[in-house]
């Protein structure tokens, strides 16, 4: 593809990421196969081919809601916890 230090140094960039000379030469060298990759099959004929978002066909499966006991106390560990319920400082309103 023809990928540069440039344009890895780019991507590192917009990435926030900080890597050594040895990880860039094995990025560039990696990401320019990903990008060869993508060129090759960008060659390939579609025409005949539907346009789908998925390979495979499933059904979502459907359960009751189910309530069941548990024997873990939750309250524990909560800082306050106050007539069933959970007391949480507030984050938006006035401070009143």
């Amino acid at each position: 593809m023809g990928l540069t230090k440039k344009d890895i140094d780019h991507v590192l960039t917009l990435a926030h990421l900080d890597v050594n000379e040895v990880e860039k030469e094995q990025y560039l060298s990696q990401l320019d196969k990903v990008l060869d990759y993508m060129t090759l099959l960008d060659k390939l004929d579609l025409t005949n081919v539907d346009a789908s978002y998925e390979n495979f066909s499933y059904q979502q499966k459907y359960r009751e809601d189910e309530v069941k006991p548990s024997n873990i106390d939750i309250t524990l560990n909560a800082p306050d916890y106050i007539e069933n319920a959970f007391q949480v400082p507030r984050i938006l309103g006035n401070e009143d």
